[in-house]
């Protein structure tokens, strides 16, 4: 973990463009949570890719999740995508003004068109960030599948944190590799705690064949394997960056007095901890008891129950200021 999988992944994305003439990307991810703090690292990487080599001309994105629409900085691309929709020459060679600073802005600039907002039509954006569900429509029997299809036939594709579904997710992510893997597709899966067996089916229904046993078996970490189309696969340990974090694992008593102490001790000399619950009636109990010890300003919570608006809030002050005392 930590040693740079979406950074190489992009990197990865940009020499299967060249060799496939894939027009975009899609990266797929676990959650909106997630998503959202993807997506202005798709838009940082996108304003440095060269013009003339990947997607020439003004380029699309999409956050393709059902609260997308809350997202600040998705918002601000939607706003320039109504006056690039009005404002269009006949000749393509119009200038748009730049939400971010007073000044126009060359056509080249990212832009969410408001064409693209919606179940049917989102997926056509050349690049996008979204939730996985986005990606497993392509293998469920529903209307406008062809659609969808075409879309994500023409990119290229990055799964992030592949070992966080389920057995009923797994089922429909197959059926979307073994389509990809026959459209020619490039994708790229990525994990740092992906089982070995889990490892070799997504090598195999996206290549179409069977019998890997050596995917299987491969040990190291991190571990690239490569397969193409009705090919053998091909596996690469790659030298770590020599990074190291020790975890410690301790057993406590379910006692928030106990939870409070331990805390206090932990961060006498500053820094900030991550308290996770597993109900939202826990969270916030425990929430109010570290309020009441530790000060109302220095707890923040984040759980399901939030109104959407208030959820954005939330996840874009996580996002902002990671020094928090507390959340779960």
């Amino acid at each position: 973990m930590g040693e740079g999988k979406t950074e190489a992944a992009l990197a990865v994305a940009e020499v299967f463009a060249a060799g496939s003439g894939a027009g975009g990307c899609f990266v797929a991810l676990p959650t909106m949570a997630t998503s959202n703090a993807m997506f202005p690292r798709l838009l940082e990487w996108l304003e440095r890719l060269p013009d003339a080599e990947v997607a020439p001309g003004p380029r699309s994105v999409l956050l393709a999740h059902s609260k997308a629409a809350l997202n600040e900085e998705y918002a601000g691309l939607l706003r320039v995508g109504r006056q690039a929709i009005r404002g269009v020459e006949p000749d393509g060679g119009c200038d748009q003004w730049s939400h971010r600073s007073d000044h126009l802005a060359s056509s080249a600039e990212l832009i969410a068109h408001q064409w693209l907002r919606g179940r049917k039509k989102g997926m056509l954006a050349s690049f996008a960030v979204g939730t996985i569900d986005q990606l497993l429509f392509m293998g469920l029997k529903s209307r406008h599948l062809a659609l969808r299809h075409l879309a994500l036939a023409g990119k290229g594709v990055i799964i992030d944190e592949a070992h966080a579904y389920d057995t009923y997710m797994n089922s429909y992510l197959d059926r979307v590799l073994s389509w990809l893997g026959a459209y020619r597709v490039p994708v790229v899966v990525l994990s740092a705690t992906l089982p070995a067996r889990r490892r070799r089916e997504l090598v195999e229904v996206y290549s179409g064949a069977t019998g890997f046993a050596e995917v299987e078996q491969a040990v190291g970490y991190p571990l690239l394997t490569a397969v193409e189309r009705h090919g053998r696969p091909l596996l690469e340990a790659v030298e770590p960056s020599g990074r190291g974090v020790e975890v410690h694992l301790e057993c406590l008593d379910d006692d928030l007095g106990v939870l409070a102490d331990r805390l206090s001790l932990e961060l006498a000399e500053g820094g900030c901890a991550l308290v996770v619950r597993n109900t939202v009636d826990r969270v916030l109990e425990t929430a109010d008891h570290l309020r009441r010890r530790f000060g109302e300003q220095q707890v923040t919570v984040a759980h399901a129950r939030f109104l959407d608006l208030d959820r954005a809030e939330k996840d874009a002050e996580l996002l902002d200021h990671p020094g928090l005392v507390g959340g779960s």
